[in-house]
């Protein structure tokens, strides 16, 4: 239940980052390139949730491949790819 209220308070942060830095870079980026403001938006939810994510990974101690469902021998792990695909 720890693990959840740690990823879903990654996701409140995410969107927060969002709230909060989304207007600013905009207005810094808008004269000089024609992104729109969406695009910044999403662009720095997914940094934000990209670096928070592999922090809150080495907190919680899914820092190697086992850990986050990898663990396999290449060649079964592609065979299971290929089962999935």
């Amino acid at each position: 239940m720890r693990t959840f209220a740690c990823f879903l308070g990654l996701i409140l942060l995410g969107l927060a980052s969002i709230a909060a830095f989304t207007y600013p870079a905009w207005l810094l980026l808008h004269p000089h390139f024609e992104f729109p403001f969406h695009r910044i938006g999403e662009r720095i939810g997914m940094l934000a949730l990209a670096v928070g994510f592999l922090l809150m990974a080495r907190r919680l101690g899914l820092s190697d491949r086992r850990s986050l469902g990898y663990g396999l021998p290449r060649p079964q792990f592609l065979r299971e790819l290929s089962i999935g695909l």
